[in-house]
């Protein structure tokens, strides 16, 4: 299609040319860029079978979106499809309002950047910020990576899409880059093509220059801070306090480091009656946290991290369907939180294995006329880094 296109504008421009349609002082005609749709509808399984509730115990809902594009059809060809995971704190809006999708989307396919295509957006949000899409046995948690599966299933029956995992693309940011691998590995032949931009893809490792990567041991100091519990330990000559360590050890909008490591621990090491495991419960949110009432790291908890590591579970031998799928990476040099290194640990696993990284991008900063160089943090330079992966994605689509 976009070959035909190309001769199209060739022959156009030719003709302008030759027969002089034009002056050097007419102004460039600005490509005309055709709108898709949003198409809103009731997300049932966030609403009745993950029934999450705030923490004020009020019920969470949600709708999914669908991006149809301009001229979509239910009759004929199907449509490839892009799910598109949000990061920690966001929700089903989140690739609209940050990295604003849908005029990404219109433009490109409007320029014949890249063919049309459906695009999925939900919410993986729960009380405590994100559920990394996760399927555990926390009530803020509960089966949420069976979300994606319900969510396959819908995009099936109510769009018309090709039903073909060729065609079908997962990408996420942040939070939602751990759940696009983590599905794609535990689910093999859902997705072809998967995408991880600034993610938490590895808790701890080795990077290629043999510097120490220690992964989410390098924010315990900032949850530390952020909690006061830091002055407990100063005050008690760093035994700390039992009893401190209950009341000031709790999520808040105003930490968010805190509130992640409690997201984590909701998903990765929650309390469980079968399997009673406290020593760092933080008894009112039913959550093992990986600090050790000390200010060390507890490494009983945080190995239960481990298990659901994605390099972890690739050096273990469990690469699932990441071992077949096209994949794709991205980071900032200057991610706040040290998430370059955690890309740099799981590129070299996967380079080491012999898995099929097509792209391994690390952003510098980019420059802002009154402003200098602004470095590319965790969530900066988002048209920039939405860009290539849909172009990327499309032509894993079209070989």
């Amino acid at each position: 299609m976009r070959t035909i296109v190309a001769i199209s504008l060739m022959a156009l421009f030719a003709m302008t040319f030759l027969f002089g349609c034009a002056s050097e002082n007419d102004p460039v005609t600005a490509p005309t860029i055709q709108q898709g749709t949003l198409d809103a509808q009731p997300d049932v399984y966030f609403n009745d079978s993950l029934a999450y509730v705030d923490q004020a115990g009020d019920p969470m809902t949600a709708n999914y979106y669908v991006y149809l594009p301009n001229g979509y059809s239910n009759s004929g060809n199907g449509y490839p499809v892009l799910f598109l995971l949000h990061g920690f704190g966001q929700d089903e809006f989140f690739w609209n309002q940050l990295f604003k999708a849908q005029n990404m989307l219109d433009e490109l396919i409007s320029t014949g950047a890249i063919d049309p295509m459906v695009v999925v957006m939900f919410s993986g949000e729960n009380a405590f910020g994100g559920s990394f899409y996760h399927n555990g046995f926390h009530p803020f948690v509960g089966n949420a990576q069976r979300h994606i599966g319900w969510m396959i299933d819908e995009i099936i029956d109510n769009y018309n899409v090709v039903d073909d995992a060729s065609q079908w693309g997962i990408a996420g940011h942040s939070m939602g880059g751990y759940g696009a691998l983590h599905y794609v590995q535990d689910n093999p032949g859902a997705f072809a093509s998967v995408a991880a931009l600034a993610a938490p893809v590895a808790h701890n490792g080795t990077l290629p220059n043999d510097d120490t990567y220690t992964g989410i041991r390098e924010l315990l100091p900032a949850a530390l801070q952020e909690t006061g519990y830091d002055q407990v330990l100063a005050e008690t000559g760093g035994a700390g306090d039992p009893a401190q360590y209950q009341e000031l050890m709790e999520p808040d909008p105003s930490r968010p480091i805190t509130s992640m490591m409690f997201a984590l621990a909701a998903a990765f090491s929650p309390f469980n009656p079968l399997d009673p495991y406290t020593p760092t419960l933080i008894a009112d949110y039913g959550v093992n946290i990986p600090i050790a009432v000390n200010g060390s790291v507890d490494e009983t908890t945080f190995d239960r991290w481990l298990q659901d590591d994605i390099t972890t579970q690739i050096l273990a031998g469990n690469p699932g369907g990441l071992a077949t799928a096209s994949i794709y990476l991205d980071c900032g040099l200057d991610d706040d939180l040290g998430l370059y290194g955690a890309h740099q640990v799981l590129a070299g696993v996967l380079d080491g294995a012999g898995f099929n990284i097509e792209v391994d991008t690390y952003y510098d900063g980019f420059p802002i006329v009154g402003e200098g160089e602004v470095p590319a943090d965790h969530a900066t330079m988002q048209w920039a880094r939405l860009e290539p992966l849909l172009i990327w994605l499309d032509g894993n689509f079209n070989e």
